[in-house]
């Protein structure tokens, strides 16, 4: 029997749904980080997750980029 490892922990996430959202923050994603980042990315898209990277922008209460991206993930 195999048993399941870890690759990665997204800032949010809907495991039933393989659903995830990553905030790109400047001190967590950074040109140090990028090349492990986009492994950790390319792994979890390879076991079937869809990941919505979310910048500070998108946090601002005039965007509607992530609500609008939230919805169409759900509705699919």
């Amino acid at each position: 029997m195999r048993t399941a490892s870890l690759v990665g922990r997204l800032d949010v996430a809907i495991p039933s749904r393989k659903l995830g959202w990553e905030y790109d923050s400047d001190r967590w994603h950074n040109p140090r980080t990028w090349a492990h980042g986009e492994r950790r990315h390319e792994r979890l898209v390879a076991l079937g997750w869809r990941i919505d990277h979310v910048a500070k922008i998108d946090l601002l209460p005039s965007s509607t980029r992530l609500r609008d991206s939230i919805r169409a993930d759900l509705a699919a």
